[in-house]
């Protein structure tokens, strides 16, 4: 009698133990290579954007068609979500870079700046800084008409971040409020910060902290936040009522804390006395450090990765409401001011720590709610248009047409006083 064969040799059982044995052994391989796969996914990246290269003009400049170029219209365009037109950094180039601030808040360096500020600050103390490059040399301008406007103009200072920009600020304004730092901003070409608006917004932070330090209160702002009317008797109340270190204004929908700071408009308190005032000089030089983390510098989001290291590291310090207010409380009373205390050990004295004061919202608005909240706003902003494309790779500078935009919407909310 003819014997039954075995299971696996049986014809429909063949066809499917093959195809188990084709799966595991792709699988397997698949396993095997996959870390080959992902270093080959990366080269084809960096071809990707080196073949996509338009243009070998440069980065920036300052002379167009042998006249001063117009705000942006020297800067490299041509920028995209997967797409940069200029070679991208080596790796090996950014990993031998520094990825520590470019030089502590105090130092000679400042020397200069505070002697100027020092000489403006009016009441005793108080100062309003700006800074601006080339391509800001206007908005700068603007800023300081809204200041005189307000009638704070003679406690301004400019510092401007390039020869050029100097150069036309300081003819437009006058040597005694404007400052040069460009030696200050080129230092942090030895960092990881490879893009022009990073190392500005970082060298922007960090003069800010230098005036701290020298003992003065000083209110910094972007050159588009326009005074409306002079915040000094509000700013002072604040820091008389809530003993705050830092006065910001505020964003709102934080789930933890219901609103938090916003740390493109801060005062930085340097009349509080020695210890407190090394700990407002001490959080910003963290924060700056904090935003040169790889990860928050590249990509597109990393145009903001300064104000980013200020969110983490804030985040980071255990803040805390005071006076019983809950994150609720908070979010559904944006126009009182507010109180956060840093309660992480390093952000404090042995009698108190660090105090991060909230500012109403109607007083100090976000740009989205500028025109709506405009009569009781003391100082405001509008957004430059979207981009197109929304996202840039590695921006190095804004070009003439975000430069154009944003002095077109400043023009429709009747924020722009030069002719």
């Amino acid at each position: 009698m003819r014997r039954a064969a075995p299971p696996w040799r049986r014809p429909r059982l063949l066809p499917t133990i093959l195809l188990l044995v084709v799966i595991v052994t792709v699988t397997s391989g698949v396993k095997a290579d996959r870390r080959t796969w992902e270093e080959k996914k990366g080269e084809r990246t960096i071809r990707r954007l080196t073949n996509a290269v338009t243009s070998d003009e440069p980065l920036h400049k300052t002379v167009c068609d042998g006249r001063p170029c117009r705000p942006g219209e020297g800067n490299l365009a041509g920028y995209e979500m997967w797409k940069q037109p200029y070679p991208p950094p080596d790796e090996a180039t950014i990993q031998s870079l520094s990825k520590h601030v470019a030089h502590s808040a105090q130092g000679d360096h400042y020397a200069e700046l505070a002697a100027v500020a020092s000489a403006r600050a009016k009441p005793a103390h108080f100062v309003a800084l700006a800074v601006a490059d080339f391509d800001y040399r206007l908005l700068a301008l603007n800023w300081q008409a809204s200041a005189d406007r307000a009638g704070l103009g003679g406690s301004t200072v400019v510092y401007a971040l390039d020869g050029p920009g100097f150069l036309f600020l300081r003819q437009a304004l006058g040597p005694a409020m404007v400052v040069n730092g460009t030696a200050n901003a080129e230092a942090w070409e030895g960092t990881r910060l490879m893009r022009h608006i990073q190392r500005a917004l970082a060298e922007k932070h960090m003069a800010a902290a230098a005036l701290a330090a020298s003992g003065l209160d000083v209110l910094l702002c972007d050159t588009s936040e326009i005074f409306l009317s002079d915040p000094r008797p509000a700013l002072t109340a604040a820091l008389r009522t809530t003993s705050a270190d830092i006065l910001t204004a505020r964003s709102c929908g934080d789930k933890h804390l219901g609103c938090v700071p916003r740390w493109d408009l801060q005062l930085l308190r340097g009349g509080g006395g020695a210890g407190r005032r090394a700990l407002v000089v001490g959080f910003v030089e963290a924060a700056a450090e904090r935003g040169m983390i790889d990860f928050y510098m590249r990509w597109w989001a990393g145009t903001h990765c300064i104000l980013v290291g200020f969110q983490k590291l804030f985040s980071d310090s255990s803040p805390s409401l005071e006076g019983g207010l809950t994150p609720a409380a908070n979010q559904a009373s944006p126009n009182a001011t507010a109180v956060v205390r840093l309660t992480a050990s390093k952000w404090c004295l042995p009698t108190d720590c660090l105090r991060v004061a909230l500012l109403p919202l109607n007083a100090f608005p976000l740009p989205n709610r500028f025109l709506d909240d405009r009569d009781s706003a003391l100082m405001g902003r509008v957004d430059k248009p979207p981009p197109t494309p929304t996202h840039r790779l590695r921006l190095d500078r804004y070009d003439e047409a975000d430069m154009g935009g944003l002095q077109s919407r400043m023009k429709e909310a009747g924020i722009w006083f030069l002719t």
